[in-house]
């Protein structure tokens, strides 16, 4: 069950991140906590998925480096997700996503420090969290590379099952697929991410971010950047 003081303290510490979103307003009565976050018009990824199917090269490489932001931003304060899916990647009217609810997020996860709860939504939990195993931060990237997949194919391949006793089933689901082969690299990061228990990407060394600047993901914000959903964001110069 999502604990709504858990989420106002992770709104917190989402301030720092423009790819996180953000808390406007909170207050408390005699039964309840309320929490007004701030508002983006354009749905979520998942509903841009069901309108578009899939999406083209530069709009995958586009919000998967935005994702990969606030995932990071998340990590360094010692947060876990736990529930990243589509459906709590919002789009704004400018084009741009940002991570939403953190009620099942794990807070002071530093370090070498595990967990064995489960939590999160069938078809984009990690094998090791399925398990009953320990976990670190890593399962946020298992569902990273869940979603990165569907943006790119249009579908949700990966299974937990999959992975109990061998990766290769994955590997081979994705990479005999018949799909563009210009999207390959993205098929390749996207088991990576999904099937290593201890990834954690550096955006220079993945194929899908080769050539991509993300320092001018703060100039797209600062100018004002927009978009439309048909199109989809083009990537930064």
């Amino acid at each position: 069950m999502a604990d709504v003081m858990v989420e106002h303290r992770v709104l917190q510490l989402t301030i720092g991140s423009p790819f996180l979103v953000h808390a406007e307003f909170a207050f408390q009565t005699k039964t309840h906590v309320l929490l007004g976050l701030e508002y983006l018009s354009c749905g979520d990824l998942d509903q841009l998925l069901q309108s578009k199917g899939r999406l083209d090269v530069n709009s995958t490489r586009f919000y998967a480096a935005e994702m990969v932001c606030g995932i990071q931003h998340l990590h360094a304060k010692g947060i876990i997700h736990r529930d990243l899916k589509p459906e709590n990647i919002l789009v704004a009217e400018t084009g741009h996503v940002k991570i939403t609810d953190f009620g099942l997020a794990l807070e002071n996860m530093h370090g070498d420090r595990t967990a064995t709860d489960h939590a999160g939504t069938e078809g984009y939990i990690a094998p090791e969290m399925d398990a009953g195993e320990e976990y670190n931060a890593a399962v946020d990237w298992f569902s990273f590379g869940v979603i990165m997949n569907k943006m790119i194919t249009g579908e949700r391949e990966y299974k937990p099952k999959l992975f109990k006793e061998s990766t290769s089933g994955a590997k081979n689901i994705i990479l005999q697929s018949s799909k563009p082969q210009h999207l390959q690299p993205f098929h390749l990061d996207a088991v990576e991410a999904a099937e290593a228990k201890d990834f954690c990407p550096s955006a220079k060394d993945q194929a899908m971010f080769r050539g991509f600047s993300f320092s001018n993901l703060k100039t797209l914000l600062d100018s004002g950047f927009t978009t439309t959903r048909a199109s989809g964001p083009p990537e930064p110069p």
